[in-house]
């Protein structure tokens, strides 16, 4: 360690999720010494998860991590190589797969880590581009899709959702902010959002929480509504019958910019509030209580997370919960101000419909007639891809930040799929289930490691602002940036990427921008350096504002077109209308299991990253916990601790038992991605082994599988 005299104060942020809280470093040579919440910053204001404090503890050797790229010997085991051979063979089997089986032969999958650092996502979807394939993949068709969906089926209000300030109620299906920290799906802020939902309440602000769960945000609700999982469909539904039914809807806002009302008001007719309350498990009055908080509202907002989008029906429920949004207006209209109006791009000064797309409908499709959504295949297709001869069968995959191994059903049928490329690269720092069938093993820096910019989350961010960081520590030599491996690749097959604007879901306009020539060797502060210009900033002007910039600028107000375009929110298509007829029709899920399995978020886990924290380990006992209510514990003659064999119509798993009276009873939950370790388990008891990926068991336009309210038994183990 070096003397006292060289200790060095470093301002940063953690990008474990998208609250993206401030940080404070104390560093001395090249080694963290503290680390805290940043009470000055902008945004977070001191506040910081345990995720901040376990990402540190891995550069601190806490976790085991690749010192250098790796490959797959003759012996199959993984050998160090030297990062720029390994590119210079990658590109040599992408040239030829690429010149054997044409560029669809060559994928990529992008996971949560992916999304960590500014330039990855851009650089790799165009990389994919200038090769000429479309075979992108990414986590959302594992858990968020249905949001892409709807934005498909129905389009899109471009100025987007307001701010928890500017509502008086938010309703909010399957998903608990209060953990999981929220996103840019809903009104609640990913950051310090426990005193902001207090201001809110003190202020007069109702809310509506629907979740199997008794969760914590649930506990500050003014309706809890506790359903059996899996009816947001119907519940939604109801909803938006006694609303139209009532005349609470915005009729206003209706005329101008909704169409095919009358058709959701026939599709819903069937879903009574006794119906509706029969089949999901609650009472009519909740129905009727939640609509006359509609009523009563101002304005309002609502929104889902993944308890709704990995459950039975998700893509007909978003349209539901989106729909109900809509014929209420609850987005930023004409007369609002906007609290971030955009830090690196602009958010439209004028009311906009962005009219529905279906770009799944048009464009390049993969096997079973699947199509892209924003530019994107189904993921659940990715196992058949592999396996199964034809056009658009991948022979070389290359996964950013992803464990499939565990994120996807079916784990037999991955693992098959997996084993069976001629090449497969995986950009990742830890070794995982996935990097023991890797061909390569490409080892980044971690997110402290690297200078870096707010870019990916600034326009979801509560107040608008920049921030800067320079690395806390240096990466080990031989680690590798994820932007500079897509540039080194596409660089040895004779393509020039460009440095250009990219949009959450797009690869971004790559005709535009600064060209990344081949003459010199780029670095990460001159690409972000392009990016502030671009914004009117600098590094050195951000390096005097540590605890980020914030914008102030002019107050940025919405105004009503001067003429109708005609673009319209589509509040009920034809195969929307399908889908209601049939769920209307299918009073149960049809299965005599006596549980529903649902996710669980808990705050040490981000999907399967720090599965190996001694942290969630020393909390856990090593083993993945199975949530069961105490009283359903007692029906099966299970105590707390206790090992239990878990039964669905696809597989067998065993967990930990761990009372919650949380739970509503005949429902468990458990964490997705997350299985025992050591000797307190087996890789193979994580919920994937009960998730299928058949093609009858997926949704069809965005292969979603269905990963909660799965049917299941419990048995003492």
């Amino acid at each position: 360690m070096s003397d006292e005299t060289s200790t060095r104060q470093v301002f940063s942020y953690c990008r474990g999720c998208v609250s993206y809280c401030g940080l404070k470093f104390e560093v001395a040579g090249n080694e963290i010494l503290s680390h805290g919440g940043n009470r000055d910053h902008v945004s977070s204001a001191g506040y910081k998860c345990i995720k901040a404090d376990m990402s540190v503890e891995v550069i601190q050797g806490k976790e085991r991590r690749f010192a250098s790229a790796m490959k797959r010997d003759a012996s199959g085991q993984l050998s160090p190589i030297d990062k720029h051979l390994a590119l210079d063979e990658i590109a040599e089997k992408i040239r030829r797969s690429i010149e054997q089986h044409g560029p669809s032969s060559v994928a990529l999958y992008i996971g949560t880590a992916g999304y960590r650092k500014s330039f990855n996502l851009s650089m790799a979807k165009q990389f994919m581009g200038k090769i000429g394939s479309p075979s992108v993949f990414s986590t959302m068709t594992i858990d968020q899709s249905a949001h892409w969906v709807v934005d498909g089926r129905m389009g899109v209000f471009a100025s987007g959702k307001p701010q928890l300030g500017d509502i008086d109620l938010v309703i909010l299906s399957g998903t608990n902010p209060v953990i999981s920290r929220g996103g840019p799906y809903h009104v609640v802020p990913t950051v310090n959002h426990i005193p902001q939902l207090q201001e809110y309440r003190k202020r007069g602000g109702k809310m509506i929480i629907v979740d199997p769960r008794a969760t914590e945000t649930s506990r500050i609700a003014d309706l809890y509504i506790q359903p059996r999982p899996g009816f947001d469909t119907e519940i939604f539904a109801a909803l938006i019958r006694l609303v139209l039914q009532n005349g609470y809807e915005s009729q206003a806002f209706c005329n101008r910019y909704v169409m095919n009302l009358e058709a959701l008001r026939a599709a819903v007719e069937p879903f009574t509030p006794d119906m509706v309350a029969e089949r999901a498990g609650i009472t009519a009055v909740e129905l009727h209580e939640a609509a006359r908080m509609i009523g009563a509202a101002r304005r309002l907002s609502m929104g889902f997370g993944t308890g709704t989008s990995m459950s039975p029906n998700p893509n007909t429920a978003a349209h539901m919960i989106e729909g109900l949004n809509a014929i209420c207006g609850g987005f930023v209209r004409a007369g609002d101000v906007y609290r971030n109006a955009g830090v690196y791009s602009a958010k439209p000064r004028v009311e906009t419909v962005i009219p529905p797309s279906r770009s799944w409908e048009t464009g390049p499709k993969i096997g079973n007639n699947f199509g892209a959504i924003y530019g994107e295949f189904p993921s659940s297709r990715i196992p058949d891809e592999i396996l199964t001869p034809g056009p658009t069968q991948i022979r070389t995959l290359i996964v950013l930040g992803a464990n499939p191994m565990m994120a996807f059903g079916q784990p037999e049928r991955m693992r098959e799929a997996l084993g069976a490329l001629d090449c497969l690269v995986v950009i990742e720092p830890r070794s995982t289930e996935t990097t023991e069938l890797a061909h390569y093993v490409i080892a980044p820096p971690l997110q402290y490691e690297v200078a870096d910019i707010n870019l990916l989350i600034a326009e979801w961010a509560y107040i608008p602002y920049i921030q800067y960081t320079d690395p806390v520590v240096q990466p080990p030599p031989g680690l590798m940036e994820e932007w500079k491996i897509f540039n080194g690749l596409a660089n040895r097959l004779g393509h020039t990427i460009t440095l250009s604007p990219y949009t959450f879901g797009s690869a971004g306009d790559a005709s535009a921008g600064t060209e990344l020539t081949m003459d010199r060797t780029w670095r990460t502060e001159e690409l972000i350096e392009i990016t502030l210009a671009g914004v009117g900033t600098s590094i050195a002007e951000l390096r005097n504002h540590p605890n980020g910039l914030k914008r102030h600028g002019d107050v940025v107000r919405v105004f009503a077109p001067e003429v109708d375009d005609g673009a319209r929110l589509d509040a009920c298509p034809e195969d929307v209308r399908q889908e209601l007829a049939v769920i209307a029709q299918t009073s149960t899920d049809g299965s005599p299991r006596r549980y529903r399995l649902v996710g669980r978020r808990i705050t040490e886990l981000m999907n399967s990253e720090f599965r190996n924290s001694e942290r969630l380990i020393n909390r856990f006992d090593g083993a993945a916990p199975l949530y069961v209510n105490p009283e359903d514990m007692a029906a099966e003659g299970l105590e707390p601790g206790q090992a239990a064999t878990i039964t669905g119509d696809h597989g067998k798993i065993t967990a930990r038992v761990r009372p919650d009276p949380t739970l509503r009873r005949g429902v468990v939950a458990m964490p997705h991605c997350w299985n025992g370790v050591a000797d307190a388990g087996s890789a193979a008891d994580h919920t994937s082994w009960l998730v299928s990926l058949a093609l009858k068991d997926v949704q069809p336009i965005d292969g979603m599988p269905q990963q909660s309210s799965l049917p299941v038994d419990l048995t003492p183990a």
